[in-house]
């Protein structure tokens, strides 16, 4: 339904797409600018909006300040969480910085709890990817 001007409407087709938008947008401008007001605020995101959003952007690591290590997608335009996702259900600091994950292997937090092959193999298989990783002094891109 659409709200004519005419009518009194701000002449917006649909509130809700709109309104997914502007969230969307804000999730972007935290990333890009987190030096404004509303960064510290928080962005209420559903599910399937913060899913949307993680498939539309990729990071690339330069300090790793920034990026969350288990669930942005900066590992060769992955999340480590969809690489290892039963690694992910084991680790303790699921909210860590990429820089603070490599520093002394924090990463691998709770993993000490590995009981299946499944589990095994997709620890292997992050740890693989994760010997390429240099961190630079330059700040993530998004």
């Amino acid at each position: 339904m659409q709200f004519k001007k005419k009518l009194g409407g701000l002449g917006i087709k649909n509130l809700a797409a709109f309104n997914r938008a502007l969230r969307l947008q804000w999730a972007w401008l935290k990333w890009k600018a987190p030096d404004k007001p509303f960064a510290g605020l928080p962005i209420s995101l559903n599910n399937t909006e913060k899913e949307l959003f993680k498939c539309c952007t990729e990071i690339h690591v330069g300090n790793g300040s920034k990026t969350k290590f288990w669930t942005d997608n900066w590992l060769k335009g992955t999340a480590p969480k969809d690489i290892a996702a039963s690694c992910f259900k084991l680790a303790f600091l699921k909210n860590q910085s990429v820089a603070k994950a490599l520093m002394n292997r924090t990463w691998m937090r709770g993993l000490r709890r590995m009981t299946t092959d499944t589990e095994l193999c997709q620890f292997v298989h992050l740890w693989a990817q994760l010997q390429d990783v240099n961190l630079t002094t330059e700040e993530d891109i998004a």
